[in-house]
Formats: C-alpha cells, sequence, structure tokens
C-alpha cells in the first residue's frame, strides 16, 4: 500500500444490472442493467462522518483526525436542463438528498460544494414542491433540512421522472447522498411517523427497469479506483466461488438496516472469538469497521495496534501493510469473508495534512476496525472491499462471496423476482494468486518501537512471537513518572494520604486471581477507602505503569463518583442503558484504551509482573455533568481536575503471564 495512492483522488466504479438469481432472459434478451461509472474521492475527515452516521443509531463521539482516504461516490443529475452532482453512494441510509444553491453551509464557505454540486430549483422546469418537512439528523446536530421535491433523475443512460429527493437548506455536509436502503429507514419514515417512497432502487423496481429491488455491490480493492454497482444483476466475474444467501435480520420488529449475523472472527488460523451471534450492519457509508470493544481488544493485541484515547480509533505501522496474513470473518450458512492485512491499514494524515508517526518516527496508520460504544456494529468499507455483495430487498436477503479483486472481464446475470431469487451459481474469477484470497500470516520484521508495543508483532501474534516481543521489550517497564497523579492536578498534593484497600483481592501489593484478568470473569476489585470532609465527589482511575508504552495503559476511568461513597464493587460497573456510560454504582465512566469501561489486566506474556494501580482522588468541587456524560479521556480529565484534588491514595494489585 503506497501513501501516495492513498490520499490520490480515488474512485468507485457504478453499475446497474438487474436480480440476484443469474438468468439470462427470455428469447435471448440481454439483461436489464444500467452501468454507471461512479468515483472513488477524497474526503475531508470521513472518520468523523462514521462516527456522525454511528450518532444516529448509538451516540458515539467525534475524532479529530483529517482522513485523506475516500468514500464512494456516483455522477448523477437533476432537473431540466440537468444540474450536475457528484452523490456519496450509501447503503446505510434512503433518502437521496442535495445542497441548495444558497444553502448556508455552501454560501458562507467558498467553494466547498462546488464539485459535489448545488440544486437550484428555480433553473428546473422538472421540479415539483412536495412539502418544507425534510430533515436528516443525528444526536450532535448535525445533517440536512429543507424541502422535499420531485424532479426528473438521471444516472448514465436512465432517466427517472418524478424521484422524490431532499433539497438542503441547511446542511452540515458540502456532499450529496445517495440513499440506496431501506424505504423504512427514509428520514420522513423516522422523523415523521409518514408512509415510505420509492426511493431510486424501489423506483428501479417499480418502472421495470430491474426485475427486482436488488442490486449487487463490488468496491474493488483498496489500490483501486474503480469498482461496480449492479441494480438488478450480479457480475459473476466479479466473485470467487458460489454466493451464499443470509437472512436479514429484523430490528425493532422491522426491516431497515441491512444486518446479519457474525459468528467468528479468526487471524490466519487462530480464532479470535466464536459462537458470537453478533447483529453486524453492512454499511457502505462507513469507513471504517466497528465491533465491540471486547473482540476490538483482542484484535488489536493480535495486530499489534495502539488504540488512542479521544480519537476512537487505533494505529499501526503502516510497513505491516506489506505483511502477509488476512482475518476471517464467517456467517451463518457457511458464508464466510476473509480480508488481507493490507486491506486494514489505512494511510491517513493528521489535521495539518502531516504524515501521522509514533515517537521515534516510524509512519503510523490507522488500523481498519475500531471500538462502537452503543448497539449497533458495522461492518464498512474495510471489510466491503473485500466481499461481493448481492442486497436482496424484496426478499430481505444478503448473498456473499470473496470479491475477485481487479477483474479484467464480465458476465452480468440478471437477477429474477420471486423467492430464492439470489443464484447458487459459482462465479468465474480465480483465487490463484490472489492477495485477497488468503495467506499466512508473519511477524514483522525489524525492530519495533516502545512507543508502539503492536509494533513488535505481527497480525496472527503465536506464543513464540509474544514471548520474542516480551523480551525485546523487557526493560520497557516502570513508567511511573508518567502516571496519572503525576500531571499538575496533584501539583499541591503529590503524595497519597487517603487508605485505599481492597477487600475481596488483599492486601496493597496483592496478586490478581484469574477471575480478575482479562478473558475470565473479567472481575473489577471491590474497593474501600476513608471519607473526606473537605471532598465533594470522588475520581477513579485505573491504570498499568508497567505496560512498555511511553505512558501507563488507562485501564479504567470513572468519574461522578458521589461524595458520600466510598466503596465500590463489581455490580457498580454495570451500565445502566447501552446507550449511557452512566453506570448502577451512580457514576459514570470515560474512556479507556479501547473505549469500553473497564480493560481487566492481561501483561504481555513473560513480561514478568505488572503492577495495576486502583487511584482514587478526592475532588472539592464536582466536575461539569455535561463532562462526565461526555466519556472523556485520561488527559481530558487530568485538566479538568486541576485545582479540585484535595486527598487521594491508590491499592496495587500485581500479575503476571508466563509461559506453560
Amino acid at each position: 500500500m503506497k501513501s501516495t495512492q492513498l490520499s490520490s483522488l480515488l474512485l468507485f466504479l457504478l453499475s446497474l444490472a438487474q436480480a440476484i438469481s443469474l438468468n439470462k432472459r427470455d428469447n435471448g434478451l440481454e439483461p436489464r442493467v444500467m452501468s454507471v461509472e461512479i468515483q472513488r474521492r477524497t474526503i475531508s475527515d470521513p472518520i468523523s462522518n462514521d462516527r456522525r452516521r454511528l450518532r444516529r443509531r448509538d451516540g458515539t463521539v467525534d475524532i479529530d483526525i483529517d482522513n485523506e482516504q475516500s468514500l464512494y461516490f456516483l455522477n448523477a443529475s437533476l432537473g431540466t436542463p440537468a444540474q450536475d452532482f457528484r452523490l456519496h453512494l450509501d447503503t446505510g441510509s434512503s433518502d437521496l438528498w442535495v445542497n441548495a444553491e444558497g444553502s448556508k453551509l455552501c454560501s458562507t464557505h467558498a467553494n466547498i460544494c462546488s464539485e459535489s454540486g448545488l440544486y437550484s430549483p428555480n433553473k428546473s422546469s422538472t421540479y415539483e414542491y412536495l412539502n418544507s418537512d425534510f430533515n436528516i439528523s443525528y444526536a450532535d446536530g448535525s445533517g440536512a433540512s429543507g424541502d422535499y421535491a420531485t424532479e426528473t433523475f438521471r444516472m448514465g443512460s436512465v432517466k427517472l421522472e418524478d424521484l422524490q429527493f431532499g433539497i438542503g437548506y441547511v446542511t452540515s455536509d458540502n456532499e450529496g447522498v445517495l440513499g440506496i436502503g431501506y424505504k423504512s429507514n427514509e428520514a420522513q419514515v423516522g422523523q415523521l411517523n409518514r408512509d415510505a417512497y420509492d426511493n431510486l432502487p424501489a423506483k428501479l423496481a417499480s418502472k421495470g427497469l430491474i426485475a427486482s429491488n436488488a442490486y449487487s455491490l463490488y468496491l474493488n480493492d483498496l489500490e483501486s479506483a474503480t469498482g461496480t454497482i449492479l441494480f438488478g444483476g450480479v457480475d459473476q466475474e466479479q466473485y470467487i466461488g458460489d454466493l451464499v444467501t443470509l437472512s436479514i435480520n429484523k430490528i425493532n420488529g422491522g426491516f431497515s438496516e441491512f444486518s446479519i449475523t457474525l459468528q467468528s472472527v479468526s487471524a490466519d488460523s487462530e480464532t479470535v472469538v466464536d459462537n458470537l451471534d453478533l447483529a453486524v450492519i453492512l454499511d457502505s457509508g462507513s469507513t471504517l469497521s466497528y465491533l465491540p470493544a471486547s473482540l476490538t481488544s483482542d484484535i488489536y493485541d493480535i495486530v499489534g495496534a495502539q488504540y488512542e484515547e479521544g480519537q476512537s480509533v487505533a494505529y499501526v505501522p503502516c510497513d505491516i501493510g506489506n505483511d502477509s496474513g488476512n482475518f476471517t470473518f464467517k456467517f451463518k450458512d457457511s458464508a464466510e469473508i476473509s480480508v488481507s492485512l493490507s486491506e486494514m491499514v489505512l494511510d491517513f494524515t493528521d489535521v495539518t495534512g502531516n504524515q501521522l508517526s509514533f515517537d521515534n518516527g516510524q509512519a503510523a496508520c490507522t488500523f481498519g476496525i475500531a471500538p462502537t460504544t452503543g448497539d449497533f456494529s458495522i461492518l464498512g468499507d474495510t471489510f466491503l472491499r473485500s466481499a461481493y455483495v448481492v442486497f436482496d430487498l424484496d426478499n430481505n436477503e444478503i448473498s456473499l462471496a470473496q470479491s475477485n479483486f481487479n477483474a479484467t472481464k464480465s458476465h452480468i446475470l440478471e437477477i429474477g423476482t420471486g423467492k430464492n431469487a439470489v443464484p447458487t451459481a459459482t462465479g468465474s474469477g480465480s483465487s490463484d494468486n490472489k492477495e485477497n484470497a488468503g495467506a499466512s500470516l508473519s511477524p514483522l520484521g525489524g525492530d519495533a518501537a516502545i512507543s508502539m508495543v503492536a509494533g513488535a508483532f505481527a497480525l496472527g501474534m503465536t506464543a513464540y512471537i509474544e514471548l520474542a516481543a516480551s523480551w525485546l521489550f523487557k526493560n520497557a517497564k516502570g513508567r511511573d513518572a508518567k502516571a496519572f497523579f503525576t500531571t499538575p492536578a496533584f501539583a499541591e498534593h503529590p503524595e497519597p494520604t487517603l487508605a485505599v484497600t481492597s477487600p475481596d483481592c488483599g492486601p496493597d501489593g496483592a496478586t490478581l486471581g484469574k477471575d480478575y484478568m482479562h478473558g475470565d470473569q473479567h472481575k473489577f476489585p471491590e474497593l474501600s477507602w476513608d471519607s473526606h470532609s473537605g471532598v465533594r465527589e470522588w475520581l477513579l482511575v485505573s491504570e498499568d505503569p508497567d505496560a512498555p508504552l511511553p505512558t501507563p495503559i488507562c485501564h479504567g476511568i470513572y468519574l461522578g463518583i458521589p461524595s458520600e461513597k466510598t466503596r465500590v464493587v463489581g455490580s457498580d460497573f454495570e451500565p445502566v442503558e447501552k446507550t449511557s456510560n452512566r453506570l448502577a454504582g451512580g457514576f459514570y465512566y470515560g474512556a479507556n484504551r479501547i473505549g469500553s469501561i473497564y480493560g481487566a489486566p492481561r501483561p504481555l506474556l513473560n513480561h514478568g509482573i505488572h503492577r495495576y494501580w486502583y487511584e482514587v482522588i478526592g475532588l472539592n468541587e464536582p466536575l461539569d455533568d455535561k463532562f462526565k456524560t461526555s466519556k472523556p479521556n485520561r488527559d481530558q480529565v487530568a485538566e479538568a481536575i486541576k485545582g479540585r484534588v484535595v486527598v487521594w491514595g491508590r491499592w496495587m494489585g500485581q500479575c503476571e503471564r508466563r509461559w506453560e
């Protein structure tokens, strides 16, 4: 993977075909297909775009990287005469909308919308106003609002009259969107509880331009500038093996998202997790894939990724994109997709446009999987590039096959109508010498930076490799000078004066049993401490100073513990509800290393004894409620408590993992 290629304008080719049961038409007629070129282009910060989309579902937070990667776009036009647009292709939403000429965003920031296009109703003779109820909104207030209207829509050689769309007069996005999901996911259905209308794929089917409401998606590999979407058809040259059909899961009793069930994830031949039964949404509008924090943490341990608190993404050395190896995602009914490591390594820049790097100057890339913090897990573009996916909205089914990267031929068949429309026909692609067909994993070469422990490991880290890494980093311990209690907030109280004990684990320095370690019961030690008359609120921080990183790893951070509370137990750390960071103990959790409530100890194999500090800090003034609910990270909390610390203490547990 070359960064120059990744930061260039990327494109994605759209074609349209017809159906899911790969059929030739009667009487020798050609299959009904539409072919439209779409572009894979650079946008500003698509990771933040991901987070806004996730907010719509579960309230996750923004990050502040400038992602010079891309999303997938196609060219289309609206109106008579035609007004041209570049539209973001999105399986995760269902409305077509564009920015209006004179919209606040586009008129305030010169030329920000010029490339994607602006719509003027006054310049079209086929514009028909419907209402002013268009409103796609997100939890942070971003989105678009304005009018619903109908227009003549053109894409390639296809012309549709009276297609409903949204006109954004107030927006926070300079790109228009072509949503091709379920009609039940349209904004007017969710926002206003109104009946659905025929969006683009539904209208193509109702007008007989395709046999059924179905299409296939072929994104091609990360280095490719083109791909294909076929409305109403499949291309046998673009996948390897058989298409396997899966049922789409209902959400809240109905079909609204492309949700299927993920059963297991493995790295090469090593199973990361099995018997998952995890509902995942296939979403071309998400740059990354988002999985539960516990699963993401295990994947990070294997590939050696460093999770960045506050940005909600992980980093790996860019060099590992050149290594062989793959993840295998297994679904029901023997469906499985292999994703090569190179497809998971994304070359992003910082907000100034500079290459990200670790402390030793080694180039850092973003890893293609991040933790989700809500109910929904997403398989985004980092997964979809390796899969050939058929979306059958009429039958509520998804069909999957391994993508045949850079196919040079085409053999398009029409998707039929009725049940069992998706065919079992075998794709024409060959897996010989295909990078995405699956390869063995190998360790990274060369020395790795201590600032990135992960840099010492390959994707499929075995115990032997972990032992070697442990030896390599044997002296990288004892980051006491960078502990949380050494930050400026503790300048007036540099020494602990509060007695903290653990009734269930034992005295200070006690060995943590396996129930308290990662991979077992994951228990949080019971802690008890003395009351203090000057404390208005308590703060609790858990960190490992012996991890071979520049600063201790934050395993948990808990805010707003009531002043009268002087004891916490494991049940206090249960979530109250999935969309909130409030816990059963009456306090809130912040962002730890992996975005979870608590990361139980898991020291590097044979790295010796690791200390785990549980620090209780008394504050003379409560933190702002809005701050506590924002899930702040370690650095943000350290800044917020300046001038508020009146007392603190810590209890230490110890553990190690040894080769047996």
